[in-house]
C-alpha cells in the first residue's frame, strides 16, 4: 500500500510541474472516440493486414534509396504495424518515417531503440547520460523533464515509441548486455527512475516501453548471442527484479517488452521468456495485471530461436502482442496468416492484439496523421530545453564518494593546482573549467612522460586527476602519482563506469577524496569540474556497490560556494538575453565603438552569458577570448583598490571613520590629514579631480606657447591625451628616463621608463594640492591615489602584492594583475590609446591612464588589468558575504559595510558608484536598476554592477580608447549602458 501512495503522490507532482502540450498517451488510449475509430479500421482489414499489425521490423536509413525499396517491400507484402530504424540522420529518419505512412493503409508506429535519446541511434543529436549515470540523480522530476523531452524529440522525427526504459536491476557486475543501461542494483530507485522517465514520454505523446521482463540483471551472458539463464528465486524475483515492472504497471504505462531468458523458477523449461506463456500471461498480465502492449525483444536474436522455426505463432501465444525482428519474417508472416486463416486461438489472439495495436495508434494521434516536418530538423532538436534537461541531468548526478578533511570545495587556490589527465589530452572539457576557477597547470600523462610530468606536478598543493580509461596502465599511473606526490594531495576525477572503480579501490582508500562523474562526455566533465571547485551543489549517489569503494547509495552532499557555469534559462532569462546582448555588441564592433569586448552575467549563482567580441585591437590580429586582459581604467579603484582598503578594515589597520593623517604621517596635521577615510571613499573631500601629468612631466622650458591644442594645426602634430602637443614639448629626463636603468626600471612607452622618483614627485604633487572651501561631491582619482598610499603604509607592502595575497589569488583570479607584461604576453592583452608624445606608441599591456603609469602601474585610481571572469569572481565574493569557495575572503560586516553605505549628500557609495535615484539622467546605470546596485566605470569603457535584490552581476569590458579617446560612437551605440537594461528585461524586469 505504501508503494501505491509513494507513486501516486510522485505522478501529482509530475502533473502539477508539467504544461501539457501534447495529448498524453493515456488520455489518448481513453478517448470514447478510440473505440468507433478502431471498429472502422478492424473492420476494413483483411486477414494479412491485421497479421501484419504485429509485426514490427527494423530498417537500415544509411542507404535511403534502399532502406525506401525494404520499406515498401514490408508495407506492401507484410502489411507491418510498427517500424523502427537502426542507424542515421535525423533527416533520414523523418523521411522514411514520412515514407512509411504515405504507403500504407493503416498508419504505421514508429518505434526507436533510444535508451539515452536519440543520439543511440541518430548522428548530431543530443546525447543524454546513459541510465546508470541516472541512477545517481536524486531528483526524480528531472527524469519526468528528460522523458518529456525525449518524447518532443521523437515526435519531431515522427517517432511514437521508444523502447525505453531499461528498468533491469543491474544485480551482476559481469552483466555483458545491461551494465550501464541500467539504473542501478536499488530496485526501488529504478523503479522511480523508470516510473518518472517513462511518465514524462506518455505525458507527451509518446508511447513507452519497460524491458527486458523479468529482469536481465542477474546475469552474465549475452541474449544476443545465447539464451542466459537467470538463476534467481522466486524471492528474489519477487523483492527485486519485478519491483520496477510493478511500479511501472500501476503507473498505468503502456509498454513492457519481454526478455529472451532463461528463468528455471519460472518453469519456462528450454523456452526463452519472450516464447514462455507461463511468463508473459500467467505472470506478466495475470498475477501483475498488466493490459498495455506488450513486446517481444528482438526474434531475430539467438536466445529467441528455437530449433531455427518460425518463433512468431509462439511469442503470440505466449501473450505477446508485437513481435520485433521476427527470424525469418517471411516464414513468420506465412505461418500467422495460415493459422489466422484456420480460425480458433490465434485468430482470437491475433484479433485481440490487432485491436489493441489499434487503439495504441489512435492514442498517439495516428488517427489524424500528419507527416512531419523535415527543415531544420537538427536545429530544433538541439534546442535550449534539450541542453538545459541534459546540463540538469549531467550536474544532478556528480557523485563525491567520499571528503575527508573537508577538501572539497579545494581550497587554498593562492597555493599552485596541476591537473593531471589519465587517458586523454592535457586539453579537454574537465581541465578548460578548471582553468576558469583558478590559473591550474594542465598535463597529459603517459608512460612515455610520467617520470617529467610527476616531477613537475609534486610541487603543486593540490594535483587533480582525471581518469579517463579503465585499464591497467591508468591504474599505475593514479598510483605513482599517490606515491610521489603524497595521497593528501591528491583529488581523483572518475570518468569511469562505478564497477571499473574496483580497479581504482586501493587508489581510492588512500585518497581524502574522490569524485565519479560516470562518463566521459562533455557535460560530464564539466559538472565534474564544477564539483570540484564548488560551482555546483553535488548531491549524486552511486547507484551500485563496488567493493572496497562504496555501497550502493553512498555520496556526500556538497553545497555551492563558488560561482557556477549554466544557461541564462536555467535561472529564469529568455531568449532575448543573448539576442539583445549579441546584437549591441556586434553593433558596437561594427560601428567602431570599440575594438572588441566582453561581456559576462551572472544570476543565482551561476555565470549564464560570457562571452567575448571583435579583436584586442585595429590591427586584428588577435581575436577578444575569455582569457583577454583589459585595461579597466578607474573600474581599478572599485575592485583593486578597494579590494585592499576592505581587507585593510577587515585586519583592524584601518577604520572608514579615521583620520588620513593616522595612516600617512606626512599628511598628519594638515587639511589633507583631518580627511576621514570614509571622506575619500565618498569623493567628499575638495580635493580636485585629477593631475595634469602632461604638465606635470613636460619640461616647462622647452616649447612656449600653449602646450595642448584641440586640433591638429602647424607646430601642434602629435597626438597624445585626446590633443595635440607643442612640437617643441620635451619630456623632462630628470624623473623619467629614456633607458632602462637602476632607477627607472619599469617601462611605458616606447623610449619611457619611470621609477620611485616618478612615483613620488606625483603624490608630492597630490599631497599639496589646494582642497576646495567646500566638501560637496566631487569625483576625484586623487582620492583613490591617496588611499592606496595609506593602505600601503599600514599593511607594510606594496599594494599590488597585498591584494594579490588577501583577495584574488585567493579567489583563483590569476588574471587580475598589475603591470600585466610581468605576467602575460601582449597578445593576451587588449590595447588601448596611440600616444604620439611621452609614450610614442598604442598602449598595450601598461596602464593607459597617465597618472596611473608615471606612478608605475600601481596606483589607487587605475592600473588594474582583468577579464570579465575573474571580475565576477570578486562580485560572486562580495555577493557571498565575503564567503568563497569555502573561505571566508572578508567579512560578513566588512562586505556589508562597503556594499550597503551610501553617502548622506549624494548618490555615491563607500568606493562604490551607485544608481543617481534623484537625477536618473545622469545615472551610469540603468532606470530598471534597483537602488541597491553597486559597481563602478572606468574610461576605457568598462564597467561591472553588482545587484544584491537581484542576485545579479554584469560585467562589460571594451577598450573604447582605441586608437583614440575621441571616439563619439561609443556614446552613440550606448552598448555598456543598454546592455543592462537588456538583462533587466530577459527576467522580465522593466522601468519603474
Amino acid at each position: 500500500m505504501k508503494k501505491r501512495v509513494l507513486v501516486a503522490s510522485l505522478f501529482c507532482l509530475f502533473a502539477a510541474q508539467a504544461v501539457i502540450a501534447q495529448r498524453s498517451v493515456s488520455a489518448g488510449y481513453s478517448d470514447p472516440a478510440a473505440s468507433h475509430w478502431v471498429d472502422s479500421v478492424f473492420n476494413s482489414m483483411n486477414a494479412e493486414r491485421r497479421v501484419g499489425q504485429v509485426i514490427a521490423q527494423v530498417v537500415n536509413p544509411r542507404n535511403l534509396s534502399a532502406a525506401k525499396s525494404e520499406v515498401k517491400l514490408l508495407v506492401e507484402k507484410y502489411n507491418i504495424g510498427f517500424i523502427y530504424f537502426s542507424e542515421g540522420t535525423t533527416e533520414n529518419h523523418a523521411e522514411l518515417a514520412n515514407y512509411v505512412n504515405s504507403l500504407s493503409k493503416t498508419p504505421v508506429i514508429v518505434g526507436l531503440d533510444g535508451e539515452w535519446g536519440l543520439s543511440m541511434r541518430m548522428d548530431g543529436t543530443p546525447r543524454f547520460p546513459k541510465n546508470m549515470t541516472l541512477g545517481a540523480v536524486q531528483d526524480d522530476r528531472l527524469l519526468y523533464d528528460y522523458g518529456r523531452e525525449m518524447a518532443a524529440e521523437c515526435r519531431m522525427v515522427g517517432v511514437n515509441l521508444n523502447f525505453a526504459p531499461a528498468v533491469d536491476v543491474n544485480s551482476n557486475q559481469k552483466n555483458p548486455v545491461i551494465g550501464t543501461r541500467s539504473f542501478g542494483e536499488d530496485p526501488q530507485n529504478v523503479a522511480r527512475k523508470a516510473v518518472a522517465y517513462a511518465k514524462g514520454l506518455e505525458d507527451n505523446g509518446v508511447i513507452s516501453s519497460a524491458k527486458h521482463f523479468p529482469g536481465h540483471g542477474d546475469t552474465h551472458e549475452d541474449s544476443h548471442k545465447t539464451l542466459p539463464v537467470v538463476n534467481r528465486s522466486l524471492i528474489d524475483l519477487q523483492t527485486t527484479d519485478l519491483i520496477p515492472f510493478r511500479s511501472y504497471i500501476r503507473a498505468g504505462l503502456s509498454g513492457v517488452m519481454v526478455g529472451h531468458l532463461n528463468v528455471p523458477v519460472l518453469k519456462t523449461g528450454n523456452l526463452p521468456s519472450s516464447l514462455c506463456e507461463q511468463v508473459v500471461t500467467k505472470l506478466l498480465k495475470n498475477e501483475m495485471g498488466f493490459n498495455g502492449l506488450v513486446f517481444t525483444d528482438a526474434l531475430a536474436m539467438k536466445g529467441a530461436r528455437v530449433d531455427g522455426k518460425p518463433n512468431g505463432l509462439l511469442a503470440l501465444n505466449a501473450g505477446a502482442e508485437v513481435l520485433l525482428e521476427p527470424y525469418k519474417l517471411a516464414d513468420n508472416f506465412d505461418a500467422m496468416v495460415a493459422a489466422y486463416s484456420k480460425g480458433g486461438k490465434e485468430k482470437s489472439v491475433i484479433d485481440a492484439a490487432c485491436k489493441k495495436i489499434l487503439r495504441y495508434k489512435y492514442a498517439v494521434g495516428l488517427d489524424n496523421y500528419k507527416p512531419v516536418d523535415t527543415k531544420n530538423l537538427n536545429s530544433r532538436i538541439n534546442s535550449v530545453n534539450a541542453e538545459l534537461v541534459n546540463r540538469k541531468l549531467f550536474a544532478a548526478a556528480i557523485t563525491v564518494l567520499k571528503n575527508d578533511s573537508d577538501i572539497l570545495p579545494l581550497k587554498g587556490l593562492d597555493k599552485t593546482v596541476s591537473v593531471v589527465a589519465l587517458g586523454a589530452a592535457a586539453d579537454n572539457r574537465f581541465s578548460q573549467i578548471c582553468r576558469l576557477y583558478t590559473d591550474v597547470k594542465r598535463y597529459a600523462m603517459n608512460n612515455d612522460n610520467s617520470s617529467d610530468v610527476i616531477e613537475q606536478v609534486k610541487q603543486s598543493s593540490k594535483v587533480i586527476v582525471a581518469v579517463f580509461k579503465n585499464d591497467l596502465t591508468t591504474a599505475m599511473n593514479l598510483d605513482r602519482i599517490i606515491l610521489d606526490c603524497g595521497a593528501e594531495k591528491v583529488v581523483p576525477v572518475f570518468f569511469v563506469s562505478p564497477y571499473a572503480l574496483s580497479r581504482y579501490s586501493g587508489s581510492i582508500s588512500l585518497c581524502n577524496t574522490a569524485v565519479l562523474a560516470y562518463e566521459t562526455e562533455p557535460l560530464a566533465q564539466e559538472y565534474a569540474a564544477q564539483a570540484v571547485f564548488g560551482g555546483i551543489t553535488v548531491s549524486g549517489r552511486i547507484p551500485v556497490t563496488v567493493e572496497g569503494v562504496a555501497e550502493c547509495g553512498d555520496g556526500v552532499t556538497i553545497h555551492a560556494s563558488r560561482l557556477g557555469y549554466g544557461m541564462p534559462e536555467e535561472v529564469g532569462f529568455d531568449e532575448s538575453l543573448a539576442l539583445g546582448i549579441d546584437s549591441l555588441a556586434n553593433l558596437g564592433v561594427e560601428k567602431g565603438a570599440f575594438p572588441g569586448c566582453q561581456v559576462l552575467v551572472a544570476h543565482k549563482g551561476k555565470i549564464v552569458f560570457n562571452k567575448s567580441y571583435g579583436f584586442t585591437d585595429l590591427t586584428k590580429d588577435y581575436k577578444v577570448n575569455g582569457n583577454t586582459i583589459y585595461d579597466l581604467a578607474s573600474v581599478s579603484k572599485a575592485t583593486g583598490t578597494l579590494s585592499g582598503i576592505m581587507k585593510a578594515v577587515d585586519e583592524g589597520l584601518m577604520s572608514v571613520d579615521a583620520k588620513l593623517g593616522n595612516y600617512t604621517k606626512v599628511l598628519a596635521g594638515t587639511p589633507k590629514g583631518d580627511l576621514l577615510i570614509r571622506d575619500l571613499l565618498y569623493h567628499e573631500t575638495g580635493m580636485p579631480a585629477a593631475l595634469n601629468v602632461y604638465q606635470i612631466m613636460t619640461d616647462s622650458t622647452s616649447y612656449k606657447g600653449a602646450l595642448v591644442a584641440g586640433k591638429k594645426q602647424p607646430g601642434y602634430s602629435r597626438y597624445a591625451g585626446g590633443g595635440y602637443i607643442n612640437d617643441d614639448a620635451k619630456i623632462r629626463r630628470d624623473i623619467t628616463s629614456a633607458k632602462k636603468t637602476k632607477d627607472f626600471d619599469y617601462q611605458i612607452g616606447k623610449n619611457l621608463f619611470v621609477g620611485k622618483i616618478t612615483y613620488d614627485t606625483i603624490m608630492n604633487i597630490i599631497h599639496n594640492q589646494p582642497l576646495r572651501a567646500d566638501r560637496d561631491y566631487l569625483y576625484s582619482c586623487l582620492n583613490f591615489c591617496m588611499l592606496a598610499e595609506a593602505e600601503q603604509n599600514v599593511t607594510g607592502m606594496r599594494h599590488d602584492k597585498w591584494v594579490y595575497d588577501n583577495i584574488f589569488h585567493r579567489l583563483g583570479a590569476y588574471r587580475s594583475v598589475y603591470r600585466p607584461l610581468d605576467y602575460y604576453s601582449a597578445s593576451e592583452i587588449a590595447a588601448t590609446e596611440y600616444e604620439g608624445y611621452m609614450r610614442e606608441c598604442t598602449v598595450k599591456g601598461s596602464v593607459h591612464d597617465e597618472t596611473a603609469a608615471f606612478s608605475g602601474g600601481i596606483q589607487g585610481n587605475a592600473g588594474f588589468f582583468s577579464n570579465a571572469n575573474d571580475l565576477a569572481k570578486l562580485c560572486g565574493m562580495w555577493l557571498n558575504g565575503g564567503m568563497y569557495g569555502g573561505e571566508q575572503i572578508l567579512s560578513e560586516k566588512t562586505v556589508k559595510l562597503f556594499t550597503e553605505s551610501k553617502s548622506p549628500n549624494s548618490f555615491r557609495g563607500l568606493g562604490f558608484d551607485k544608481p543617481n535615484i534623484e537625477e536618473p539622467d545622469y545615472s551610469s546605470v540603468c532606470e530598471e536598476a534597483d537602488p541597491s546596485v553597486y559597481g563602478h566605470t572606468g574610461f576605457t569603457g568598462t564597467s561591472f554592477w553588482v545587484d544584491p535584490k537581484n542576485d545579479l552581476i554584469y560585467i562589460f569590458l571594451c577598450n573604447r580608447v582605441c586608437p583614440t579617446r575621441n571616439n563619439p560612437a561609443f556614446g552613440e551605440v550606448g552598448a555598456r549602458f543598454k546592455i543592462f537594461s537588456v538583462i533587466y528585461n530577459s527576467l522580465g524586469i522593466k522601468k519603474k
